[in-house]
């Protein structure tokens, strides 16, 4: 039976969601707060499809790591050690997941490796446009405790289906030769599946597509709570948790802050991901 489902969100997983649902023939209304779709995490990021990143976090190192960067003024990471209920409560479910960490790893590389079949499938059957890159992506170490996880880590992959292998200093050149190899490079790990696109013109030319062709309408309304009588899908990013908070769920969801630069017109640049 069709039905009218509310989405809320419009980045990539709102987006996608409400594709999905217009083709098997529900009546679709998207909501989000911006104007424009795929503003918000959706807007600046890698813009890697990347199964080769499907490693999960929870691991000893990754904790490790995360109190050694915690003095480090240019960490990669960085926790902020105030007090927060939510954030420790995060962080003791993240701890508590570590056992699973090989099953979380080989279950993300599979949904990753889905996702891309699936991303294409949209793409070729719309028309999209989203600068899709197809020269697979490259990890580099100069670690050798790095390499070794690495190679753990790439049998799980293997095991998932992705075909992915390790590569020399040499080969690492070979495959991106606009690469400047830092000191004591020991090599890396290669794979020509996962690309790279602009998902922010992926998300906006599909919510055109669902406009036109699918009749999805996307509204420019926030919403502040969640009406259980009626279905629907929070697909909000971080702000789902204090959504969920108004039917009386609790989603294990925190906030990470990145940063992204754009370089217009660089005169030596990568083009294979790294």
């Amino acid at each position: 039976m069709n039905k009218k489902v509310a989405i809320v969100g419009a980045g990539i997983a709102g987006i996608t969601t409400a594709y999905y649902l217009a083709r098997a023939g529900h009546e679709v209304v998207i909501y989000d707060k911006r104007k424009h779709p795929a503003m918000a995490t959706s807007y600046g990021n890698g813009g890697q499809l990347s199964a080769s990143n499907a490693e999960t976090w929870n691991s000893w190192r990754s904790v490790k790591k995360g109190v050694k960067w915690l003095f480090k003024a240019d960490a990669p990471l960085k926790i902020n050690p105030s007090i927060s209920i939510e954030k420790y409560t995060w962080i003791y479910r993240f701890i508590r997941a570590i056992p699973n960490a090989e099953k979380n790893t080989y279950d993300t590389c599979m949904w990753a490796l889905a996702a891309h079949k699936l991303y294409k499938e949209i793409a070729a059957r719309e028309s999209l446009s989203f600068d899709m890159v197809e020269k697979g992506i490259l990890h580099i170490y100069t670690g050798q405790s790095e390499l070794d996880n690495a190679r753990k880590v790439n049998k799980i992959y293997n095991k998932a289906g992705l075909e992915r292998w390790e590569v020399s200093p040499k080969e690492c050149l070979d495959i991106e030769p606009a690469l400047v190899p830092p000191p004591k490079l020991l090599g890396g790990f290669y794979n020509e599946t996962d690309f790279t696109g602009d998902i922010h013109k992926f998300c906006t030319n599909l919510l055109s597509v669902l406009e036109t062709k699918y009749n999805v309408k996307h509204v420019n309304k926030e919403v502040r709570f969640l009406n259980p009588d009626i279905p629907l899908v929070v697909c909000a990013g971080v702000n789902s948790r204090e959504l969920a908070k108004t039917i009386g769920d609790n989603l294990p969801i925190y906030p990470v802050k990145g940063y992204s630069i754009t370089i217009h017109n660089p005169e030596v640049a990568p083009w294979t991901s790294m």
